[in-house]
């Protein structure tokens, strides 16, 4: 087996270094006592101050040395929710096989950002792991990208701070929130029942039993049968604009929320659409996803929805008997 390169990585990483208060003050004093053996010809306080600068030089290569050999790990849950917390499980591996690790400071880094949730751990043995999580949510829907870890430490001495990027890139996709009040809920299955009453008409000598509507029969005293059975009910498609126009009141930054909301409602009433029974489609601005029926499908329309971004184009022509849902109108109403 080859042997690991000493410098593997090194420009990748992205090695830094910075004074710690202890550090910065054993170098005033070893230049000092420098300057002053030069003057006076001490070769005791010379011999010193070549003694402090070798510590130097050992805490750099000790760390280099103990950091390089340091492999991160990292654990995403399977589903992400926008504004929903959940906790992430970052760890580090030490592959050394005599020199442990101690005051680590470990930053996950996603969308080339740190997040703001470092984790610590005290002391990482030769050839053992660690892990740890920190909880965190994201403000945003779509694709997030974890690019890697940033690992600081001030191994061995405490005289300077190191830091590191690990690399460690994984992608993860955000789904939108589902929004949707139980008053909105009701209004939807109003909606749907009236567009659903509208099929109905009378029963005759001659229609097939399977036909009849129950539920609309026992509301109205006489025997109602619906035009179409329910394998060729109409689908349901919730129209999404996804064109970015400037708010006349806080430009496209209002805009931008608007749109988010839009999206959330959409999820929300998919989810329930589907659940009553009906078939659901999407459509947007250049595209759309073809109706699904039943909540183990939910999972295509919420993909499609995480996925949706801005666009100006014109939204594709669904058939001419199905039924279209402006999500916005309609959340305002």
């Amino acid at each position: 087996m080859p042997a690991r390169p000493v410098f593997r990585d090194f420009d990748r990483r992205h090695l830094k270094v910075r004074w710690t208060w202890s550090g910065f003050t054993a170098l005033l004093a070893c230049l000092f006592f420098a300057l002053y053996a030069v003057l006076l010809g001490n070769l005791l306080l010379w011999i010193w101050s070549f003694l402090v600068a070798g510590l130097f030089a050992a805490h750099v290569a000790l760390a280099f040395f103990a950091l390089r050999r340091l492999v991160p790990e990292r654990k995403i849950p399977e589903r992400i929710t926008r504004y929903t917390p959940f906790l992430c499980s970052v760890g580090l591996r030490n592959d050394s096989r005599f020199v442990p690790m101690y005051s680590i400071k470990v930053q996950d880094v996603v969308d080339g950002e740190p997040v703001d949730k470092p984790c610590f751990f005290f002391r990482l043995p030769p050839r053992a792991s660690q892990t740890t999580f920190y909880r965190h949510a994201f403000v945003h829907r779509g694709r997030a990208a974890f690019s890697g870890m940033l690992v600081t430490s001030t191994f061995p001495l405490g005289l300077l701070t190191l830091q590191v990027f690990l690399p460690l890139p994984e992608e993860t996709l955000v789904y939108p929130e589902k929004v949707l009040t139980p008053a909105k809920r009701h209004l939807v299955e109003q909606f749907l029942e009236r567009d659903f009453g509208s099929s109905l008409r009378f029963f005759v000598p001659g229609d097939h039993p399977r036909f009849i509507h129950w539920p609309a029969s026992q509301r109205t005293g006489r025997t109602l049968v619906r035009t179409e059975s329910r394998t060729v009910q109409r689908p349901v498609w919730l129209q999404v604009d996804n064109r970015l126009v400037p708010d006349p009141r806080g430009g496209f930054t209002r805009s931008e929320d608007r749109f988010e909301r839009t999206v959330a409602q959409a999820a929300g009433t998919a989810e329930v659409l589907l659940e009553l029974g009906w078939e659901v489609g999407v459509i947007s601005r250049g595209e759309l996803v073809s109706p699904v029926s039943g909540l183990q499908n939910l999972e295509q329309i919420v993909r499609f929805l995480a996925l949706m971004s801005f666009a100006d184009a014109p939204f594709p022509t669904p058939p001419y008997n199905d039924l279209v849902i402006d999500v916005a109108v309609w959340a305002q109403g």
